[in-house]
């Protein structure tokens, strides 16, 4: 062949190979990045799950609690009718 024609054509195949080079390396850039996101965002996740599972858990404490107090709170009111109950016996006697 002549050398007119091979110096092109190996011109214009390394400026290929080039510019398809640097386009894979900066889809390479941004799939690191996007890798490091991926990380960064699972992490946050953990940290959300975290969180939502112990105010779950201080929720359903509270709510014993408040079933505790209730049933406090009945049996006082029991006790207060009973003595009001035997006052009022006492009273009429």
């Amino acid at each position: 062949m002549n050398k007119r024609i091979v110096i092109p054509i190996i011109v214009t195949l390394a400026i290929g190979a080039i510019l398809i080079g640097s386009l894979l390396l900066r889809e390479h850039n941004k799939l690191t990045g996007a890798q490091v996101e991926i990380v960064v965002l699972r992490e946050s996740l953990f940290s959300l799950e975290t969180t939502l599972t112990e105010e779950t858990t201080a929720r359903k404490l509270a709510q014993a609690e408040i079933i505790t107090l209730t049933q406090t709170i009945s049996g006082l009111e029991a006790n207060v009718a009973a003595l009001e109950t035997t006052l009022a016996e006492e009273t009429t006697k």
